[in-house]
């Protein structure tokens, strides 16, 4: 920057160190005097499709993603046979959700320059949000096999690959990743995150260790680390990692979701009942976790002595979820049943009727709901029975199993 400020100093008609320190600027988050620098480019000289490239760079870096969709169409206009800004303005596309578009601005570079292997990349981002995932693995292979160094496509395409079921040819590809580029925090989270879902708890716990100590600024290596040691029962470390978590989001929802069942685990009742109550507080009826969370602030108050409180609100719930579009069977009969309007039995036939229909959760969760009643009403030995068959049911990273373990813990 220094140099360039000089080199302008020097000269202010120097078009050229305007761009160049506005694309320095850019890539250090300094995006206002970024825009400055590249304006003052484009004033000396407008119709250049480099310095339009950068301004629309600086434009979505800003949020300001259809200016740079503008932006990059005058570009074309301008140069026609230049791949790149079809790329540029085909990653926009993508973030603004037009995939049609963005899947021809990807091809249409690829067309120019068959050998982009960032045009191949982005388009396999795009066919993997058509569902197309098959030619999506086509052409993140492609992209990788023309630059071999490609890390961010190895991710990708181990992520997609994960989501398919195929964790050995995702663990090779984060693996490849990380020994091409060792000190990214990134691909040991990825790489964490992967071993976690193939039930490899402590060797995640490791990788988000690393990836603390390469980048401690990184939050998502803080939450990952905090969730994978709740996994393995370090309560208080977890509970140390989601708190440096909450200091880059003070009220991150997933924070405030994960941070308050570990309080419930811990059966800390009020400091759960704070967050849980914050995430209820910022969450629609829509969001798949509002109904759980809104059990588990039913348990609590029951837990505390505050029936009439538990069941109120309960009530209430229950009443806006049975009139929301956004209700489901399963959902319904929980609330159903934990205010009293089914039996024990219902729940279980109809988790069993719904397990055999590929809901692989309902039956460990209703075996969870009924062994916390039990315990709530005094009934330890029935409370161990059912927490017990909920967790023989070895559903990886699901919360009310996870909940089962630590209080056959307490009642032990």
């Amino acid at each position: 920057i220094a140099d360039f400020t000089r080199a302008i100093q020097l000269d202010p008609g120097k078009d050229d160190a305007w761009h160049a320190r506005a694309q320095i600027r850019s890539e250090f988050g300094d995006l206002e005097g970024a825009f400055q620098d590249i304006s003052m480019a484009l004033k000396l000289r407008p119709k250049v499709p480099d310095y339009l490239i950068t301004y629309a760079n600086i434009m979505r870096l800003s949020r300001a993603v259809d200016q740079a969709i503008r932006t990059l169409t005058d570009a074309i206009q301008l140069a026609p046979e230049y791949a790149s800004i079809y790329i540029y303005r085909g990653e926009c596309l993508l973030e603004n959700g037009d995939l049609p578009q963005a899947y021809q601005d990807f091809s249409q570079a690829i067309q120019l320059e068959p050998e982009n292997s960032a045009a191949f990349h982005g388009r396999a981002l795009v066919l993997q949000e058509l569902g197309d995932e098959e030619r999506a693995l086509q052409d993140f292979a492609t992209a990788i096999k023309i630059d071999p160094q490609l890390t961010d496509a190895m991710e990708d395409m181990a992520k997609l690959l994960c989501r398919m079921g195929n964790h050995d040819e995702a663990m090779e590809l984060l693996n490849r990743a990380i020994s091409i580029q060792p000190d990214d925090a990134r691909f040991w989270i990825s790489r964490g995150s992967l071993k976690r879902q193939m039930g490899l708890t402590e060797a995640a716990a490791a990788d988000f260790t690393h990836a603390v100590k390469l980048d401690p600024h990184t939050p998502e290596a803080w939450f990952a680390r905090a969730f994978a040691r709740e996994l393995l029962g370090d309560l208080e470390n977890a509970l140390n990692d989601y708190n440096h978590f909450q200091q880059f989001f003070p009220n991150d929802p997933h924070l405030l979701h994960n941070r308050g069942c570990l309080y419930y685990a811990m059966h800390r009742w009020e400091e759960s009942l704070e967050d849980l109550e914050s995430f209820c507080s910022q969450t629609p009826l829509s969001h798949p976790s509002r109904l759980y969370i809104e059990v588990r602030i039913f348990f609590i108050h029951l837990r505390c002595g505050r029936d009439n409180l538990a069941h109120k609100r309960l009530r209430e719930f229950f009443q806006a979820y049975r009139e929301s579009p956004y209700r489901n069977l399963w959902g319904y009969t929980i609330l159903a049943y934990l205010l009293g309007k089914v039996s024990e039995r219902h729940l279980i036939q109809r988790a069993t009727r719904l397990a055999k229909e590929g809901m692989k959760t309902t039956r460990p969760e209703a075996y969870y709901h009924i062994a916390t009643m039990a315990l709530i009403r005094g009934d330890e030995h029935k409370a161990r029975q059912y927490f017990l068959r909920c967790i023989q049911l070895n559903v990886e990273n699901h919360v009310p199993s996870i909940t089962a373990r630590l209080e056959l813990r307490y009642l032990n």
